[in-house]
Order: C-alpha cells, then structure tokens, then sequence
C-alpha cells in the first residue's frame, strides 16, 4: 500500500476531540484474502473459536502463540465466516506485538 494511499486514508477517519468519540458509524470489515490451502489447516481452531464466541460464559477470547502458527490466517477466515453469517455487525482488528501494551490496543481501537 503506497504511502499517499495510507495517508488518504488516514484523513477519512474521523477525529477524536478531546475525550469525545466521533458519532460517524464505523465501517464493516471487508472480507480478508486467505489462501485456498488455509481453510483445511485452520478449520479445528476456527470450529473452536466460534464454539466460544457462541457460548454466553465466554467474555473475551485470547489467541497467541509463535509466529508463522496460522493465528492471523485463522482470524481472517474467521472475519469472513463471521461477515457471511451476520453474526456482528462490526469486526475490530487490532494487531498486537509481543511488546504491545493495554493501553496502546486501546488507543489504536479509540482511533477506528
């Protein structure tokens, strides 16, 4: 993505004032490009994922784990199912480091 692409985009956000969020509506998530290959691979975590979503006692839902282990594949093919079903509305990515921070993860959702 060009440099003038990201920037655009970075002027369509709406602006924060202060400690007031913007009323603009949030945009739904765009389907994400996953490889053909990856469904077959990913299947057995992104059945347990929408287990746990689906059960009332489950508040949040944590996925970590070393690089190159299909945790960002799997999340894509859960956004896609998740946009087919209509399960929500609105689908936040927020990419976390190993050095990432609450409060960082928190500022980079206030920003959408």
């Amino acid at each position: 993505m060009s440099s003038r692409k990201i920037t655009d985009l970075n002027n369509k956000r709406p602006k924060l004032k202060g400690n007031e969020f913007s009323n603009a509506p949030l945009e739904k998530v765009e389907p994400q490009i996953v490889g053909m290959n990856s469904l077959t691979d990913s299947e057995p975590r992104l059945q347990k994922i929408l287990g746990l979503i689906a059960d009332v006692k489950v508040g949040k839902i944590g996925i970590w784990g070393m690089g190159g282990i299909g945790k960002t594949r799997t999340l894509k093919l859960l956004n896609n199912r998740l946009e087919e079903s209509h399960m929500f509305d609105i689908v936040i990515w927020v990419t976390v480091s190993g050095e990432g921070s609450r409060r960082k993860v928190q500022n980079e959702i206030a920003e959408l």
